[in-house]
């Protein structure tokens, strides 16, 4: 019977996520099927991949996946008021373009950017670009499936 595993991309553990974020968020993982919980109540199923819709907006939640072998993968979600760190000259001349948009969520994973408890964001981002651009296509396919290498790492 296959196990879920976390996702290289998206460690359990803490995450965060900005207040003003959209409310669907993307939770990737590996391994086999599973049960999505949004605190401990069951809300889909999914074999990798799956975009929880309609969020509550409290302060914390717990998300989790239960594989069909009852191996759980969980993480604590806190929201905040602050937005997550950018890339030097990020939405400096308006509104971020999708280009920025998308660099935001690739670079911030890397190393001394406090990015771990931001990877939820960040693949919710990059989820949400997909449709926008061909880059954001292929970056999505990469990270849902486990082949970007989050650079450092």
């Amino acid at each position: 019977m296959p196990t879920v595993s976390a996702s290289p991309y998206l460690p359990t553990g803490q995450q965060k996520i900005p207040q003003h974020a959209p409310t669907e968020l993307a939770v990737i993982w590996s391994g086999g099927p599973g049960t999505v919980l949004l605190d401990g109540s069951p809300i889909g199923v999914s074999a990798s991949v799956f975009k929880v819709m309609g969020l509550p907006k409290p302060n914390a939640f717990d998300l989790a996946v239960k594989g069909e072998d009852g191996q759980v993968l969980h993480w604590s979600v806190k929201v905040v008021p602050q937005t997550p760190p950018a890339p030097k000259g990020y939405g400096a001349l308006g509104p971020p373009s999708s280009e920025e948009r998308l660099e935001r969520p690739l670079w911030l994973p890397e190393p001394g950017r406090e990015g771990e408890v931001w990877r939820l964001f960040a693949i919710s981002e990059i989820a949400a670009l997909r449709t926008t651009s061909l880059a954001a296509d292929l970056a999505w396919r990469q990270v849902a499936t486990g082949q970007y290498q989050v650079p450092g790492e």
